[in-house]
């Protein structure tokens, strides 16, 4: 359990780092080593959160959770739209808008505070039959890229 806490807390400070940019150098493809990461498995009889009203996943909604720390002077807004997840098949999935207002609120794409961590919840709409290993990267941020793997207890 604490490998896994040193492990999150990593992964913490590496989302929260500002990237530094520069000109990019020519490769012929980018392939980045995703970093695992294990999601905690919620326990047998815990209540979970109620069907989203009016909105409807064309495959499963997968909601992931991030802690984002803003490292710079103001307030920021944080590019969670260029995020994306993608499955062992290889397949992007975008962030489901709708489906992340309904069921976290309409300020969810809210500006950051310096500072202050601050959690977040994204709700993805991903094909019925993905697996149990995605990668959340960013279009914009070759930086962020994290392997995810659900763990269903039950």
């Amino acid at each position: 359990m604490e490998s896994e806490t040193d492990e999150l807390n990593r992964l913490r400070t590496q989302v929260a780092q500002t990237p530094v940019c520069g000109l990019p150098s020519p490769t012929p493809e980018l392939s980045p080593t995703a970093t695992p990461t294990s999601v905690p498995a919620v326990a047998a009889g815990t209540p979970i959160s109620p069907p989203i009203e009016g909105v409807k996943p064309s495959g499963k909604f997968l909601r992931v959770n991030a802690t984002v720390t803003n490292n710079a002077g103001e307030s920021r807004t944080y590019p969670f739209r260029s995020w994306v997840l993608i499955d062992d098949q290889v397949r992007t999935f975008e962030i489901a808008d709708d489906a992340t207002s309904q069921a976290t609120g309409s300020g969810w794409y809210r500006g950051v505070d310096p500072s202050l961590p601050q959690d977040f919840a994204i709700i993805f709409d991903v094909a019925l039959d993905s697996g149990k290993s995605f990668v959340l990267e960013s279009r914009d941020d070759l930086i962020l890229r994290v392997s995810l793997q659900i763990q269903v207890l039950g």
